[in-house]
C-alpha cells in the first residue's frame, strides 16, 4: 500500500520546467581614453557646415589648438593656446568664441575631474569603463565604474 501511494505521488507530481525568461548576464570593457585631435578626422566630426545642425564653424574663424578629439572649435582670442570662459571678475574678458555644433550653450572639451576650470593637458593613465548588466523577467539592472 505504501508503495501504491508513493508511486501514485510520483505520477501526480508537476513536472519542473525551466522558466520562459531566463537569467540575462553580460560584462564588458571599453577603453574611454579621450583619443588626441586628428585635424583629418575633425572635418568629419565636425564639419564646417552641417544644415542638418543648422551650424556653420568655418576653420578659418574657429581656429584654436585642441588637443583631442570630440572638442568643439572654438577661436582663440586672447591667444593663450587654449579655450578660456569669460572671466566673471574682469569685465573686459570676452572668453573665447566657440561653435557651440550641438546647442547646449557650453564648450564642449576635455576637463579633469568634470570641472570647467581646468584641461586636460596630457593622458597620465587610460580611462576605462566596466560594467556588468542582469536581466531576469524584463527588469535589466547595469552597473557601470569608470576608472
Amino acid at each position: 500500500m505504501l508503495a501504491a501511494a508513493i508511486l501514485l505521488a510520483g505520477v501526480a507530481a508537476p513536472v519542473a520546467r525551466a522558466d520562459s525568461t531566463p537569467w540575462r548576464i553580460g560584462a564588458a570593457k571599453v577603453d574611454i581614453t579621450p583619443p588626441p585631435f586628428n585635424a583629418a578626422q575633425d572635418l568629419s566630426d565636425f564639419p564646417e557646415t552641417d544644415p542638418s545642425r543648422q551650424t556653420v564653424c568655418p576653420r578659418s574663424t574657429y581656429n584654436g589648438k585642441r588637443l583631442w578629439r570630440f572638442e568643439e572649435p572654438y577661436r582663440d582670442s586672447d591667444n593663450s593656446g587654449e579655450f578660456n570662459y569669460a572671466d566673471p571678475s574682469n569685465s573686459s574678458s570676452a572668453g573665447d568664441q566657440w561653435c557651440d555644433y550641438n546647442h547646449n550653450g557650453r564648450w564642449d572639451g576635455i576637463y579633469l575631474s568634470g570641472g570647467t576650470n581646468q584641461l586636460a593637458k596630457a593622458v597620465h593613465d587610460p580611462i576605462d569603463a566596466r560594467a556588468i548588466a542582469f536581466s531576469y523577467r524584463g527588469k535589466t539592472v547595469v552597473l557601470v565604474s569608470v576608472i
